[in-house]
């Protein structure tokens, strides 16, 4: 059976971060207002601190919203595919949160997920040594090796250019009704 490796922050679970921003600072910030991928960089050094102690205590997957058909999707790939769950954890805030968030993950797979293997969770901060027939990741930098890669869109990722994911024979998907219709071509 192939494998599909899937990763979890901003490709099934969406806004988690920044609507914990949102609700901690009472803020309305968007994408939009920030550059590049480390969303803590929209805050000055102290109110960082501030937060820092915050999500050590707050599940940021309570404020998680579930992609789009992913359940529907992702259930109907169980049925073809091996699907295991690669997630990292890396913020310039505090590298260290992984463990604490590694159960908080885990809660958010098996309530909204509850067909995937648990045993099939993996967390680690390098995934290039995983092997798999296909890859989705919101990071270009985790899809990397043989086999399909696919880039789900994300605030961080939109001026990636067609070219540069052509060079790196990746294709980008927008939505998981998308990645359903690209693998049903495959």
């Amino acid at each position: 059976m192939k494998k599909i490796l899937v990763d979890l922050d901003d490709v099934l679970a969406l806004d988690s971060f920044l609507n914990t921003i949102n609700k901690f600072f009472n803020t309305n910030y968007s994408y939009s207002d920030t550059k590049g991928y480390y969303l803590e960089n929209l805050f000055n050094k102290e109110q960082q601190l501030e937060f820092k102690k915050y999500i050590r205590e707050a599940n940021i997957y309570d404020n998680a919203v579930v992609a789009d058909n992913s359940k529907e999707v992702l259930e109907e790939l169980s049925k073809e595919y091996e699907i295991y769950i690669c997630s990292s954890f890396y913020s310039e805030l505090d590298d260290t949160l992984l463990s604490e968030l590694v159960p908080r993950k885990c809660e958010f797979l098996k309530k909204n997920y509850p067909f995937l293997k648990s045993r099939n969770f993996m967390f680690l901060t390098e995934k290039s040594m995983i092997k798999s027939d296909i890859q989705i990741d919101d990071r270009i930098d985790n899809l990397k090796g043989d086999g399909i890669k696919l880039l789900f869109t994300a605030y961080h990722n939109k001026d990636i250019t067609d070219e540069e994911l052509k060079e790196k024979n990746i294709t980008r998907v927008n939505n998981w009704l998308d990645i359903k219709n690209y693998l049903q071509t495959k």
